[in-house]
């Protein structure tokens, strides 16, 4: 099954910093068969992602180049190499900080690099070419194994990989702060180097709030698992068996009656992180 959420955020820069206004249009994905999804042992952490356009739009007329699988191909470019960046950082943090508490599975498994080639899943990384969405394989763990050296083990794991998205994020927001590279849009194939920082800081902040809703199967499940009384595990673990289907709830069916909760959460806490890391007020 596969859950999506899409949502939209504004920034509006002031005159003496960012000359222009942003939109950002982004749509994501979790996507593992519910056959395979163990929550009581957790044998994977769970971290796949859809990405579609994602426009930016400048005061500054410029001419646009032509379009190819519904976006420019600056932004495809830089939606291609943010994505594999991204996933591949990601999983990379599952599997390393996984490591450090003494789980070998994903050292093992080969997933304890920084090659992409170990983390792309073929489908996805063809998809991601055809169609400009993909999404990376799975990072195995042994949770007995990690618990063996802490019982929070496995939370510190999940919140690996979207504190790598945030740490990549704002790399990316403080070079464009700081002005390092020009804020001038492409007239070419390629992104300038501002429109691509600003994709990769907007995506990576959007793959970590999305990761920490705290609904099976996303990171944050484990989180909130982990954060909350010893007494409340039994109930909370029963309400996650249904985590999938909630996430679907929340995603499709109440936003066609004008309920789009995640959106409210989501959108209001993206555009506070962009102004935050710009500098933007």
């Amino acid at each position: 099954m596969s859950t999506r959420i899409a949502f939209k955020a504004n920034i509006c820069a002031k005159a003496d910093n960012l000359p222009g206004k942003t939109t950002a249009w982004m749509r994501f994905t979790q996507t593992y068969p519910v056959s395979k999804i163990q929550f009581g042992q957790h044998v994977g952490i769970i971290t796949h992602v859809i990405i579609f356009k994602l426009p930016i739009r400048y005061n500054r007329a410029v001419e646009e180049p032509p379009i190819m699988l519904n976006m420019s191909p600056s932004l495809l470019i830089s939606r291609i190499i943010t994505l594999i960046i991204a996933l591949t950082v990601h999983e990379f943090a599952h599997a390393f900080v996984a490591y450090r508490f003494g789980d070998t599975t994903a050292r093992d498994a080969g997933r304890l690099t920084l090659n992409p080639l170990k983390h792309l899943d073929v489908v996805g990384s063809l998809m991601l070419l055809v169609a400009g969405f993909g999404w990376a394989k799975p990072v195995p763990i042994n949770p007995y194994a990690l618990r063996r050296r802490a019982d929070s083990a496995v939370m510190w794991v999940s919140l690996a990989g979207p504190a790598s998205n945030l740490l990549l994020a704002i790399i990316s927001g403080l070079l464009l702060r700081l002005r390092v590279f020009p804020w001038v849009t492409s007239t070419g194939v390629l992104p300038s180097p501002a429109e691509f920082l600003f994709t990769f800081m907007s995506i990576n902040l959007v793959l970590m709030l999305f990761n920490l809703i705290p609904l099976a199967p996303l990171d944050g499940e484990k989180v909130l698992s982990n954060l909350l009384p010893a007494k409340w595990s039994s109930g909370l673990a029963s309400i996650q068996r249904y985590g999938p289907i909630l996430l679907l709830v929340l995603l499709f069916v109440l936003p066609m009656v004008g309920i789009d909760i995640i959106s409210w959460i989501m959108t209001p806490a993206l555009t506070q992180l962009q102004k935050f890391i710009l500098g933007v007020s």
